[in-house]
């Protein structure tokens, strides 16, 4: 995957690491990835990697800056199926839980078997799934 940022970086996501570049395409960093690679996602301003290890039942989420600096972990013990951020705050969606990690820690249940979840205009949440769809009030 190839995430491209506001500030005119670029990001590269394979399953063996996470690479950043500059808008002259010169590399900036590097990360690895820590297990087996889930999902990531890029807000413009941060790139989020969803990993898990072999013989843990969690998930490893690392927070890299446009730079490819890490600024955050987190471990979330569930599956993360999908994520998305308004900038301020990461949401994690598990089986029956979204996990908001970022200026607000918290966690919101869900009624299990979401697929997917998209952030709203007003910063809620869509909630997906195969028969239809629920909104998440987090603000």
């Amino acid at each position: 995957m190839i995430f491209f940022c506001d500030n005119g970086t670029s990001v590269s996501v394979t399953d063996m690491a996470v690479r950043t570049y500059s808008p002259v395409g010169e590399k900036t960093g590097e990360t690895q990835v820590r297990g087996t690679l889930l999902l990531a996602l890029c807000d413009g301003e941060r790139t989020v990697i969803c990993s898990r290890r072999v013989g843990t039942s969690g998930t490893d989420v690392t927070v890299l800056d446009t730079n490819g600096n890490e600024t955050a972990a987190y471990t979330i013990g569930a599956e993360v199926y999908s994520a998305v951020s308004d900038g301020k705050n990461i949401y994690l969606l598990g089986y029956d839980r979204v996990y908001c990690r970022g200026e607000t820690d918290a966690e919101f249940t869900v009624t299990g078997g979401a697929l997917d979840m998209k952030l709203l205009t007003d910063g809620n949440l869509l909630i997906c799934y195969s028969y239809g769809t629920a909104l998440l009030k987090v603000n």
